[in-house]
């Protein structure tokens, strides 16, 4: 059996947390043009839990199995997956790190070139997720402090992507970071905002990528929040949840501060002090 490829790199981040952002992002990098890409086509990434590519492999289709039995399956999925791949392949994933039924990584280790993993403040996170989701924020800081939480689970439908693995915010966060034993690069979500030239860049030299500081900065400038916010405005934006009315709201960090009540910030920082306190989200005195 030939040697698997390490060209996989995953783009991981809990929901509401830059990753479409940073797709985006590479996307104009690797067009090598001075326009914005459509935003609408971003053919140089593909998401994991997309149904039809899952089925394609799979030769059958997936709604005929349980989310066990495709989760068993899908190490497997992106091993064929990546061996058609002839260079790196960009993959989004909102999944936490996990195993499935049969004790394997959902991930596999031998196909991963590396990951990076955006993260952000979950106060934040509350309020952008609450809007994406239509859903209050008392019930979107249930989601973040549940580590039963899956996405795509309602058996009412059938959903385009497969039902993910979530689990709670911190959860998330050290599952990859700390239990994958994958090489990880961690871009925080705040500094991709405040150095942004410094923030993207790291990324890609982590991503072992050779571009000049002129091109990162043009792609930079093409993936601006405002840029995007006009793109969505006039042509619209796929992935937008059904029930908001735009994906690209605002693109600001402590927004916490004024849109929080004292009781949720309480009930948000108990859950998850730790990993909060670890990536700078706390005052040193909390």
């Amino acid at each position: 059996m030939p040697e698997a490829k390490k060209n996989i790199v995953w783009l991981v981040s809990y929901p509401k947390s830059g990753n479409t952002w940073f797709r985006i992002f590479l996307s104009n990098l690797f067009s090598d043009s001075p326009q914005p890409v459509n935003i609408n086509d971003l053919t140089e990434t593909t998401i994991s839990s997309n149904r039809s590519i899952i089925d394609s492999y799979l030769g059958m289709h997936s709604s005929e199995l349980t989310a066990e039995e495709i989760d068993k399956l899908r190490p497997n999925v992106f091993r064929s997956f990546s061996d058609e791949k002839e260079e790196t392949a960009y993959v989004k994933t909102h999944e936490a790190w996990t195993l499935n039924s049969g004790k394997k990584p959902i991930f596999p280790k031998e196909i991963t070139k590396g990951v990076l993993y955006i993260i952000r403040n979950p106060l934040d996170i509350a309020i952008s997720y609450s809007y994406h989701n239509n859903d209050s924020i008392d019930e979107t800081i249930t989601i973040l402090n549940d580590d039963s939480s899956r996405l795509c689970e309602k058996k009412d439908k059938l959903n385009l992507q497969t039902q993910q693995i979530l689990t709670s915010w911190s959860d998330h966060v050290s599952s990859w970071i700390d239990d994958s034993k994958l090489p990880v690069h961690i871009i925080r979500y705040e500094d991709m905002l405040d150095h942004p030239l410094d923030s993207f860049k790291n990324a890609i030299d982590f991503l072992n990528l050779e571009y000049e500081e002129s091109e990162i900065i043009n792609a930079i400038n093409n993936s601006s929040f405002d840029t995007l916010k006009e793109v969505e405005a006039s042509d619209g934006f796929k992935e937008r949840g059904i029930h908001s009315e735009a994906f690209f709201r605002k693109g600001k960090s402590n927004e916490w501060e004024s849109e929080l009540l004292e009781t949720q910030i309480n009930e948000i920082v108990k859950h998850h002090h730790k990993i909060m306190k670890r990536f700078g989200y706390l005052r040193k005195s909390e």
